[in-house]
Formats: C-alpha cells, sequence, structure tokens
C-alpha cells in the first residue's frame, strides 16, 4: 500500500473510531476501501438513515412510531419484529428473527428480503 493510502487508511479509521455511527458500527468495525456498496435501499439498513420512523422524526419532526403501535420506528423493528412486515418474513428461516441484526446484514437472502421490504415501507410511505 502506498505510503498515502496508509496515512488516508489511518486518519480514516481515527475518524470512525471517534463518530457517533453506532449502528454503522455494529456491521463495520473497520473501514476498508474495498467496501462499498452502492444499492439506495439496502444503505438505509446499513446506516439506519432514511425511510424509518425514528430518522423522519428527527430530521423533519415527523411522527416517529410505527403503525403498527410501536413506539419507535426503527430499521431493526421493521426488518425483523413489525407485524405489518410479517407477511414478507414468511419465508424466512425463523432463526433469523432470533438473531441479532449484525449477523444477518452480510447473508444475500437477508439482504434480497430487506430489499423488497424497504421498497414496499418507502411505496407506502410515499402514498400516505
Amino acid at each position: 500500500m502506498y505510503r498515502g493510502k496508509v496515512l488516508l487508511a489511518t486518519k480514516w479509521q481515527e475518524r470512525w473510531n471517534n463518530s457517533k455511527g453506532s449502528w454503522t458500527k455494529k456491521f463495520f468495525k473497520e473501514v476498508k476501501f474495498s467496501r462499498l456498496y452502492g444499492d439506495f435501499y439496502y444503505n438505509q439498513v446499513l446506516t439506519s438513515h432514511g425511510v424509518f420512523g425514528v430518522v423522519q422524526n428527527r430530521v423533519f419532526g415527523k411522527e416517529g412510531g410505527c403503525p403498527c403501535g410501536e413506539q419507535l420506528e426503527t430499521s431493526e423493528h421493521i426488518l425483523l419484529k413489525c407485524k405489518i412486515w410479517g407477511k414478507e418474513r414468511d419465508d424466512w428461516p425463523k432463526c433469523w428473527l432470533q438473531k441479532d441484526i449484525s449477523d444477518l446484514v452480510f447473508y444475500s437472502p437477508f439482504k434480497k428480503g430487506s430489499i423488497d421490504i424497504l421498497k414496499k415501507l418507502m411505496s407506502s410511505s410515499l402514498a400516505s
């Protein structure tokens, strides 16, 4: 690795270690140049930003609760617990629902299922 790239990676890691991104840090403990994801929907899972009620509340002052009655509509709630999205999870192995989301995010079938849910969630959010 070039000296400049090493310095950049070191500084980047220092900033990452001192940043607030605790949700994203569940999945990415170390920074890497080779790990970039370009999926609009899945990036919302990895960052916990975007269409989720808790973010909409914090950023725009909108209602942050889930339509199912849960106080906070978070990415983890939507993907693993919410009754509204239970039908979308019917084909998922039941053991997934007992796991921490950090154990699932890099598993391709979970990624596909999450993207499907996020697309529907975004569509329903735009319609209301």
